[in-house]
């Protein structure tokens, strides 16, 4: 009873500090101030230059997860971890589950460590290094002020507006990616390189066949070359590994409701139609 008392003192805390983050944001002053707020049983670091915010997981991420991670034993990996959201969800989900999160951009890191600690995360590893053919060092491209740039890119003009900014980061190859666990879900958030980081994991696919959850931006047109070809790749790529694409079907408020198998990513400009989870073919998912 007091562990619950406690988490609902928490929470109303949590409400009241976000409500006073708003006030501040309007006003200016986030941005000079560092504290902690605690929510849902989470202890978020609030970093005013460079995290404002709780980095919140999609309401629809973390009812899929709710599902997924109880289905298979094994360890998390997150290729794209930006500032947390799935880490919290996963979290949030099954505390002792072991996580892997790759995340190349140094600001991003900084918080991820931060949000850590702060929790005593038990099991929780960030490689500070981004996934790709080769190993050694690549341009991460920022398309906006902020730091920790969720749309930020190691494909090279990968978005159609101005780069803002651009960090070297560290890449890996599959040569360095030791993970010896059984991988149970792998996720893969990464602006347009989601080929690469297919290669690189192919063998451990293929050994451990983990649920893929994946974001694939639309190509909008067919004039749209680079994109299309990248997809086509994909597509191919998946066959090969023998998954099946099924489209993550969302409701008006952001939840969870199914999911919908199709052939093909297929050209379209909806980006609530962007997050696919890719299946084993000899496996049949009941929601």
């Amino acid at each position: 009873v007091q562990a619950c008392d406690h988490e609902k003192i928490d929470d109303t805390t949590g409400m009241k500090k976000q409500f006073l983050i708003k006030i501040l944001k309007k006003v200016g002053l986030i941005r000079f101030l560092n504290f902690e707020l605690a929510m849902h049983g989470i202890t978020y670091p609030i970093i005013g230059n460079l995290v404002e915010d709780t980095p919140k997981p999609d309401l629809w991420m973390f009812d899929l997860l709710s599902i997924l991670i109880p289905k298979k034993d094994g360890c998390f990996v997150d290729v794209g971890a930006n500032i947390g959201q799935t880490l919290i969800a996963v979290k949030r989900i099954k505390r002792d589950v072991t996580y892997i999160g790759f995340e190349p951009n140094p600001f991003c890191v900084y918080y991820l460590q931060k949000l850590i600690l702060n929790n005593k995360f038990i099991n929780t590893y960030i490689i500070p290094a981004a996934i790709s053919s080769n190993t050694g060092l690549m341009d991460l491209q920022l398309y906006s002020l902020r730091l920790t740039d969720s749309s930020a890119s190691i494909i090279k003009d990968f978005r159609t507006g101005s780069v803002v900014n651009t960090v070297n980061v560290v890449s890996l190859s599959s040569d360095f990616i030791k993970i010896d666990q059984k991988i149970s879900i792998l996720k893969i958030d990464v602006e347009g390189a989601e080929y690469l980081v297919l290669s690189e994991f192919l063998e451990k696919i293929i050994a451990d066949r983990p649920f893929i959850l994946i974001e694939v931006l639309p190509v909008y047109t067919p004039e749209n070359y680079d994109r299309l070809n990248r997809q086509a790749s994909l597509m191919k790529l998946i066959k090969r590994l023998n998954y099946k694409i099924c489209r993550i079907r969302k409701g008006v408020k952001g939840d969870f409701i199914g999911i919908e198998n199709i052939e093909d990513f297929g050209i379209h400009s909806d980006l609530n139609k962007c997050d696919y989870l890719l299946t084993p073919s000899e496996e049949d998912l009941i929601f």
